[in-house]
């Protein structure tokens, strides 16, 4: 997969029905995606997606 990526809705193909975080299961209506460049010198990791995020269903 190209490390620079165009697309924000699951770039990665990351599983839809994730239930690693038992506790953000619990109050999402859905997974949230990281995207961005794979070959990146450097990455923010946030606590959990907001709110927006959550509706929107990107970071």
């Amino acid at each position: 997969m190209d490390a620079n990526q165009r697309s924000r809705a699951n770039p990665y193909g990351m599983d839809e029905e994730c239930r690693n975080c038992p506790a953000l299961c619990e109050t999402r209506t859905q997974v949230v995606h990281g995207y961005g460049d794979v070959g990146a010198d450097f990455l923010f990791v946030g606590e959990r997606p907001t709110a927006h995020a959550d509706e929107a269903g990107v970071p």
